[in-house]
């Protein structure tokens, strides 16, 4: 009873023991990504990010407030007051808001400036009263419908298997609502939901199609001109442009090498070189090599048959199958021709013929001639008996191989009594310090009579010494031969197949012949501002300045651990969107950069598995821009921040401050150095990027500035109005 309760204690500690090693087993290779837990519960909504930024919603409407927030128009009306009465909105809904008499602006009339020598200008508003806003009598009386028509445009998105899995960009062609006006690259399009009417920037006609074919494609070709998609079977879907006369005319346009990396409503100076160095195409073999990893196996097993005379190296002789030959048949024992065997005696073999079977077989002997004088450098040759028998058992071998042995062994002898004569001589003439030959010496006086025995004694060890040397190299040498074997080696691979296919790649250079760059990349962008964005056929997106060197302070290619434990890879990448959402990226403006972050789960493979997303602004050292906490990146352009949080939008300077304070429900993008903010049920206004009201929150609707001219509509004056951004050009 006691060993049994003693074996069960023991059972039961063992047992514990091995589910503890068990779990921390399980908690270590866990922790290093060798393996994951079925019932691992992941958040199905988004990723954790890291607690230093908050990720960006690349999806996130511009225009419009979250779907789970709503801010009705009360919430509008205890700002209309205080925006209506301000010059400057900075401090519009920061602290106490102030109501006040509404300011009013005039605006003088295109035709009268021009006379005094102001242009419509798609620069960069100036903040110091350079420029002008005012009105131009276009003459076009369009409709206006708050529901909007139903119309064609150019639609961004990106889409994802889950909320593990990277998103893909993607564009199509959808159905969407128009108020009736829109602007497109300087052009006032007028759409009434049957048919769109194309005016230039002054009123004057110049095409007309039906609505569902004609498409605004958000781009322009390399000659600036904006560009069209007609969507109708007599012109094949391709681009096209409107001349001063209005004629439809068919551009030369490439999406694959012509884009400037977004499509928008830009300027003609958008996406263009400031330096002089331009991108350059070309269609590059590219070589895959398809290769296969070899394995090495087993040989076939063979029998293997040893030399017993023990040779100084054991030789293996490969046979197939030995069969016993009849009694009247000679046995021959037939070695490969690659096979080399040094004998030292000859072999014995396993079968000896009896001499009653033994054929006579006539041995051609060798004269001391065709030996040579040294006979030892006859048997250090490679010697193979091939189809040769063996002597019977009662062969005498001739005495004259006996004399050959026995003057060699006198040789040897001599030999080392004369070295051992030369050691002795040496070693006396140290010790006594006597001449070699002495008169008193008598003439038969063996020299080893005066050596003393601990002369003797030295030499002997030093012999042993030089023995163990030989020994040890002996022991190394079989050490190095046995471990070869055992080293792993490194993997080899051989190419079955190789593929050769074209690829378009875009390279850097003043011109053909002068170039900076090798074509190396799967996208690229023009400089600006002393940097060029490119992205390499992994998807990495990295800055290379105009030596055409990569900049490592804006070069990402990273490994950590991340928060939930996992080895998670960080790269920058170009942005999913490729749309007015993403603007900012590409390019610097003011110092400043968009990029985008991407980071995944190494374990799950690169990039298959999503971890997070983070949309930053970084400077040209590749530090990240403070943005205020819990505020997302909507968009960045004329060095003003789109930021938004629960679905409330402002305007924040990279010089740290608001200009607009977060408390609108409808924003735009700067362009052109004005702003559209405002309520999205309500009014709106235009802003420079020092918050001056440049046009009053007095409208429904605002366009973005389209190449120097706004759209507004106002229900007080029940139309639509235009207005022209001038500067004087002439004094």
């Amino acid at each position: 009873m006691k060993n049994k309760r003693k074996f069960r204690k023991a059972l039961a500690r063992i047992t514990w023991l091995l589910i503890a090693c068990v779990i921390c087993t399980s908690a270590v290779l866990y922790q290093r990504g060798i393996f994951d837990f079925s019932f691992y519960i992941r958040n199905h909504n988004s990723p954790v990010p890291p607690a230093e930024t908050t990720p960006t919603t690349t999806d996130a409407p511009v225009t419009e407030a979250k779907p789970d927030t709503k801010y009705d128009d009360e919430y509008a009306l205890q700002f209309v007051d205080a925006l209506r009465a301000a010059t400057n909105i900075a401090n519009v809904g920061a602290g106490i808001l102030q109501g006040g008499e509404a300011v009013k602006f005039e605006f003088a009339d295109f035709d009268t400036l021009a006379a005094e020598g102001y242009e419509l200008t798609y620069a960069d508003f100036d903040a110091e009263g350079k420029m002008q806003i005012c009105l131009i009598n276009t003459g076009i009386d369009a409709p206006y419908d708050k529901a909007g028509y139903e119309s064609y445009e150019m639609y961004f998105y990106s889409e994802a298997k889950d909320n593990y899995t990277i998103p893909e960009g993607k564009r199509k062609i959808i159905y969407a609502s128009q108020t009736g006006v829109r602007l497109y690259m300087g052009y006032i399009i007028v759409d009434d939901g049957e048919t769109q009417t194309v005016y230039d920037s002054f009123g004057k006609k110049l095409y007309s199609e039906i609505t569902a074919y004609f498409i605004p494609a958000l781009t322009r070709d390399r000659n600036n001109n904006p560009l069209f998609i007609i969507n109708d079977y007599r012109y094949n879907g391709m681009y096209y442009y409107l001349d001063a006369e209005g004629n439809l005319i068919q551009s030369d346009y490439d999406d694959a090498t012509d884009n400037r990396g977004l499509y928008f409503d830009y300027v003609p100076t958008y996406g263009l070189s400031d330096n002089g160095i331009y991108i350059q195409s070309a269609m590059v073999t590219i070589k895959t090599e398809i290769t296969s990893q070899i394995i090495e196996t087993d040989a076939p097993e063979t029998e293997e048959v040893y030399d017993t005379t023990e040779p100084d190296e054991a030789v293996t002789i490969y046979t197939e199958e030995v069969l016993t030959p009849p009694e009247d048949v000679v046995t021959e024992e037939v070695i490969p021709e690659d096979t080399q065997i040094e004998y030292t005696d000859l072999p014995t073999p396993e079968t000896t013929p009896t001499p009653e079977t033994t054929a006579e077989v006539e041995t051609e002997q060798l004269t001391d001639a065709e030996i040579g004088e040294n006979d030892q450098d006859y048997w250090d040759e490679d010697y193979s008996p091939v189809n040769e028998t063996l002597p019977p058992e009662d062969y005498e071998y001739e005495d004259e191989y006996e004399y050959e042995y026995e003057d060699e062994y006198e040789y040897e002898e001599e030999y080392e009594e004369e070295y051992e004569e030369e050691i002795t001589e040496e070693i006396t003439e140290e010790l006594t310090e006597a001449p070699e030959t002495t008169d008193t010496q008598a003439p038969d006086t063996d020299i080893t009579d005066i050596v003393t025995d601990e002369i003797v004694t030295e030499k002997i060890i030093t012999e042993e010494i030089i023995t163990e040397e030989i020994t040890t190299e002996e022991i190394t040498t079989e050490e190095i031969t046995t471990e070869e074997p055992v080293t792993e080696a490194p993997p080899q691979y051989v190419v079955i197949d190789t593929i050769y296919s074209d690829e378009l790649r875009f390279a850097y250079g003043f011109s053909e012949w002068y170039m900076i760059t090798g074509y190396n990349y799967k996208e690229a962008y023009s400089f600006n501002e002393h940097y060029a964005a490119v992205v390499y056929p992994d998807n990495v997106l990295l800055f290379i300045n105009e030596y055409g060197k990569i900049d490592y302070y804006l070069y990402r290619e990273t490994y950590y651990w991340s928060n939930n434990g996992r080895y998670a890879f960080s790269i920058f990448t170009a942005p999913v969107l490729r749309g007015i959402q993403s603007v900012g990226s590409f390019y610097f403006d003011e110092g400043y950069v968009r990029v985008r972050q991407l980071d995944t789960d190494k374990y799950y493979g690169n990039p298959d598995w999503l971890i997070a997303e983070y949309d930053y602004l970084i400077d040209d050292y590749g530090r990240k821009f403070d943005i205020p906490a819990d505020y997302t990146l909507v968009g960045y352009s004329d060095g003003v921040l789109l930021l938004e949080r629960d679905g409330l939008y402002g305007y924040y300077s990279i010089e740290g401050r608001w200009i607009a304070q977060p408390i609108f429900t409808f924003a735009r993008p700067f362009a052109e150095g004005l702003g559209v903010i405002g309520f999205a049920n309500g009014i709106k206004g235009v802003i420079d990027t020092e918050g001056n009201v440049v046009i009053p929150f007095e409208y429904e609707e605002i366009s973005q500035v389209s190449t120097g001219i706004i759209a507004a509509y106002s229900e007080t004056i029940g139309n639509w109005q235009f207005f022209g951004k001038v500067a004087k050009t002439v004094e």
